[in-house]
């Protein structure tokens, strides 16, 4: 079994935590409070890598998410995550990490409101500089599979890793399975929707779930 507990916290600790990189950015520096959130990181058999969108999410908890994708503990989106992902690829969360994409928290607004001008949404200049780290955590954790969380997340993963490939949006991938390429290394990687609510949750589901209950059979040798 592969012994992956440690290497992204060690990580985070001496390359991602201290990373001040965005604050020479004039156009998005402002916004950051430079804040981050520590990797998942339960057990020595991990196996599959979650990566979430920031490390600022929307959550009806009043106290403050502490773990990336708030795994730690009981909560709405761990809930979505265990039960509406995990479960129907027959996965456990025991075998999964999870980092973010993003690694700063920004001050006040969601980075998904966050308005730049230049063309570019904030969080694909931001991943600009988080990039490296993201490359490097793939690369130190080699998972035998990645989940990832949300279209941004989706399409600016495509857009780093697959550049020559046409950008597919969620409802193009969601619940699929698809190939990364980081670093010269090829990973196995499905693309699912964030904690689905109203208007998203009646457009993706009960198709993703389906999507994923027919993926399971496929990646069992994988874990």
């Amino acid at each position: 079994m592969p012994n992956n507990l440690g290497k992204l916290r060690e990580y985070f600790n001496e390359h991602v935590s201290p990373c001040t990189m965005c604050s020479r950015d004039a156009v998005i520096g402002s916004f950051f409070s430079y804040d981050k959130l520590p990797p998942y990181e339960l057990a020595n058999n991990a196996t599959v890598l979650i990566i979430g969108h920031s490390p600022k999410v929307r959550t009806n908890s009043q106290s403050k998410i502490t773990v990336t994708l708030d795994l730690n503990r009981g909560s709405a989106l761990k809930e979505y995550i265990t039960e509406m992902i995990l479960s129907p690829l027959g996965i456990a969360l025991e075998v999964c990490a999870a980092t973010n994409l993003v690694k700063c928290e920004t001050k006040k607004e969601m980075p998904e409101d966050i308005r730049i001008t230049g063309g570019r949404t904030f969080m694909e200049r931001a991943f600009q500089h988080c990039a490296k780290h993201l490359e490097n955590e793939i690369s130190l954790f080699s998972p035998s599979l990645v989940i990832s969380l949300s279209e941004t997340v989706a399409v600016l993963l495509q857009k780093r890793f697959l550049p020559d490939m046409k950008i597919l949006q969620m409802q193009e991938i969601f619940g699929t399975k698809r190939r990364l390429t980081v670093k010269g290394n090829s990973y196995i990687w499905i693309p699912v929707v964030h904690i689905p609510k109203a208007k998203v949750r009646r457009y993706y589901f009960p198709d993703q779930l389906h999507r994923l209950e027919e993926l399971h059979d496929q990646i069992q040798d994988l874990l």
